[in-house]
């Protein structure tokens, strides 16, 4: 299975690499054996798993077609659940973290990730936005045991996403303006992004970041 590939030209470029990135480290370490996915999307993750089984959960499709606040699926079916960019999405958040404790095994491991900083986006379905110390306080009062929740990014590249983002909005447009603004536009983030990126990375500033990630287990 192939790995997805960043395309440093989309404005979007930097939270996708910084995703990516920690999934890639993380979920090869936690995930196996039976892994359910909630609100698996296009499974951009699968490629970081070994798994016996891999199930996709969401309402547009994946392999079960269901609503991660009530899973159709027997307590203590999975050996780990994945579930990224999914949280600010649902009307109760301590209940997916319910449904996921209920289906996991004793010593099953959760990998979450949700965002702290993000433009609205699916609108009339994003509701809310997570610090670390939410996240863990949503999972301990859940039962789970947190084994780590941490920042993916830094100011750096928080600053630069949403002006990214706001550079990109005038090629939403139709018409020629739009054509003229994606031929610099796309070569400027090209140029950019890896940049910021290394930045970020290399002097880190903390206290503001796009997504948190989450490792909890059940004990």
């Amino acid at each position: 299975m192939k790995k997805t590939k960043i395309s440093w030209s989309s404005s979007r470029a930097l939270t996708h690499k910084s995703l990516h990135r920690a999934l890639s480290r993380v979920l090869p370490r936690y995930a196996g054996g039976i892994v359910v996915d909630l609100g698996c999307g296009d499974k951009p993750y699968q490629s970081y798993v070994r798994a016996k089984k891999y199930i996709g959960v969401d309402k547009q499709g994946g392999d079960l077609r269901a609503d991660v606040l009530n899973l159709p699926l027997k307590n203590s079916y999975a050996d780990t659940v994945i579930s990224t960019q999914v949280l600010e999405h649902v009307t109760d958040p301590q209940q997916l973290l319910k449904e996921c404790y209920r289906i996991l095994k004793p010593g099953g491991y959760l990998v979450l990730t949700a965002p702290m900083n993000w433009p609205l986006h699916d609108v009339s379905r994003d509701y809310w936005r997570f610090t670390e110390f939410g996240l863990v306080h949503l999972a301990k009062e859940t039962g789970f045991e947190v084994i780590d929740c941490r920042p993916l990014e830094g100011f750096i590249s928080v600053v630069w996403q949403t002006l990214a983002m706001l550079i990109e909005r005038p090629t939403y447009h139709h018409g020629f303006f739009r054509t003229i603004l994606k031929l610099i536009v796309k070569p400027l983030f090209w140029l950019i992004q890896p940049l910021i990126y290394w930045l970020d990375r290399l002097k880190p500033i903390k206290g503001l970041t796009m997504n948190n990630i989450l490792i909890t287990q059940k004990k």
